[in-house]
């Protein structure tokens, strides 16, 4: 073994160091905390899951079928034991993988565009008409080119989901128009899911939302009730209510998630300037206060209200607001949050509403920060794993439920 490993340095005296003793001790040691951190995780009593909602049979069968849902447990990276240290590798270190995505336009009836990228179909899987389509709705932070997107695209991909991911206005593409996605109305998802339906009119639509995306998907769900297109859906780190979100950025020790969305919120301004710098006036936008500003309530005061036709930021955040139309939702669906989310926290989650709606499953993780929940050393982002195993099985629960019809 030693010989394999003294051919891979260039000089001896570099490996009379691997093979010092000091070097081993250092070796020894690193094993031993890292293997102490790892038993402190998975001793951690709360790695186990809670389930929220009517245990009917569909629910019940829905946590057998899915694997890790079945085993109860999230275990997190050890050595990134709290919700900041989360935010911050997901942030700045989680890489982003390459995807060969296929960049599709929809026109929307109000003169602007969105973008939707196609991930090719595996060459294992059918590439035919009636493959399953999962639609992946992002978060306020970045469209399709972020990397907890990209991740649940190719993961998706393995599963054999025909993969669709969401550029809302302006987030990884150029406006065509002076407007943004407005989060109070259900217009612009409406168009996407529509335009996909025309596009493969056989297949079976499934969504897939996180944070602001899951929000936005399920208030439509909610609205349209029995009329929604999608046949199933999962929420991760759902805000569902944003004026108590917006208290909890206010908080000193949280304005460097503020920050954060902010700094992104300019970012896209800026790509789109040229649009707004003419129209300033006609709009109502106050552009250098929107691109000095470091707080997301005084950049959508000074922007994102004006163009949606409010003029209480408060009142805009109420009617993006999820929280008070999740009990009309009429397809199964499972909710995942973490109960150290750090912008999304606990009190935000209507869990009465889970005990009223059949459809609704909630499931709770005590560590997983907002949109990471990162596992194993190698820190996999865990909650893929629940909501494609559960898109999956619904999936199949209705290919046999149209089997057995066709049969009668």
């Amino acid at each position: 073994m030693f010989s394999r490993i003294a051919q891979s340095y260039k000089t001896p005296s570099s490996y009379a160091q691997f093979r010092s003793g000091k070097f081993k001790k250092k070796m020894l040691y690193g094993f031993l905390i890292y293997c102490g951190l790892e038993f402190y995780s998975r001793a951690d009593i709360n790695t186990d899951l809670k389930f929220k909602g009517i245990m009917n049979e569909d629910n019940i069968a829905a946590i057998k079928n899915c694997k890790s849902l079945r085993q109860g447990k999230y275990f997190p990276t050890s050595y990134l034991p709290n919700n900041f240290l989360m935010a911050v590798y997901g942030a700045k270190f989680d890489p982003a993988p390459y995807v060969p995505y296929e960049r599709e336009y929809i026109k929307t009836k109000d003169g602007g565009q969105l973008g939707l990228d196609w991930v090719p179909v595996q060459s294992k899987f059918s590439n035919d008409e009636e493959r399953r389509i999962l639609i992946i709705f992002h978060g306020l932070t970045g469209g399709s080119d972020c990397n907890y997107i990209k991740q649940g695209a190719l993961i998706a991909q393995n599963y054999g989901f025909r993969t669709v991911c969401v550029n809302m206005r302006g987030y990884n593409s150029k406006l065509s128009s002076p407007q943004m996605t407005d989060f109070t109305k259900n217009d612009d998802i409406l168009e996407i899911i529509q335009s996909i339906q025309a596009k493969y009119p056989k297949a079976n639509l499934y969504g897939l939302g996180i944070s602001m995306g899951a929000n936005y998907m399920l208030k439509m769900a909610g609205e349209l009730k029995e009329k929604c297109l999608l046949k199933s859906m999962v929420s991760v780190s759902n805000p569902w209510d944003l004026v108590k979100c917006n208290e909890e950025m206010n908080k000193w020790y949280k304005k460097i998630y503020n920050y954060n969305i902010a700094a992104n919120f300019k970012r896209n301004l800026k790509q789109n300037l040229e649009l707004f710098e003419n129209k300033e006036k006609e709009l109502g936008v106050d552009l250098k206060k929107a691109l000095e500003t470091n707080d997301t309530f005084e950049f959508h005061d000074a922007f994102t209200t004006k163009l949606c036709g409010y003029n209480d930021v408060l009142k805009m955040y109420e009617q993006s607001s999820c929280k008070d139309v999740v009990q009309n939702i009429t397809v199964p669906t499972l909710c995942i949050q973490s109960n150290n989310d750090p912008i999304c926290v606990q009190d935000c989650v209507p869990t009465d509403k889970f005990s009223k709606n059949p459809n609704l499953l909630l499931v709770q993780t005590q560590k997983g920060s907002h949109i990471d929940y990162f596992t194993t050393y190698k820190c996999h982002r865990w909650f893929y794993q629940p909501a494609l195993e559960f898109l999956n099985y619904q999936d199949s629960r209705l290919k046999e439920e149209k089997e057995t019809s066709s049969k009668q």
